[in-house]
């Protein structure tokens, strides 16, 4: 049996989704609506891996990368949430609202979030919060990549 691969490089167009890694989209469902950031395109299955983004940096975590505007685009810094991922259909995913040069590394207007002290942290209900997003938005796909 072999394994699919993940598309790990910028831009969709030749994949046939029209979905790119480093995209930030629009995610929505009946409930939350979402700016996500592609991180893998699988095009055999249409879909595609993500997580979600925030503006609010006070609770980014160390497992976070905060990007100030000058490097997204965006009029505010972005948080990217290291610690979550899903995978939905590269159709369910929204409008392009802009792109991020993949992989993100520190250093240059990208930095990491602070070290937060566990459960006692008052963050810890928001990432709560958080991991309830990424379920409620995530299809239940599973495919076998590496």
């Amino acid at each position: 049996m072999s394994k699919s691969k993940w598309v790990k490089t910028m831009g969709g167009e030749g994949l046939g989704v029209g979905v790119g890694v480093g995209e930030i989209r629009v995610l929505s469902n009946q409930d939350i609506d979402r700016l996500v950031l592609v991180l893998g395109v699988h095009a055999p299955s249409k879909t595609c891996r993500f997580t979600l983004l925030h503006s609010y940096t006070e609770y980014a975590t160390q497992g976070d990368l905060i990007i100030e505007p000058v490097v997204s685009g965006m009029r505010y810094p972005l948080v990217v949430q290291g610690d979550i991922e899903g995978v939905v259909y590269t159709d369910w995913l929204g409008n392009l609202v802009g792109r991020l040069p993949m992989p993100l590394e520190c250093g240059g207007g990208v930095y990491r979030g602070v070290h937060r002290v566990g459960g006692l942290d008052a963050i810890w209900d928001f990432k709560a919060s958080e991991g309830n997003d990424i379920r409620n938005l995530s299809s239940v796909l599973h495919i076998l990549y590496d």
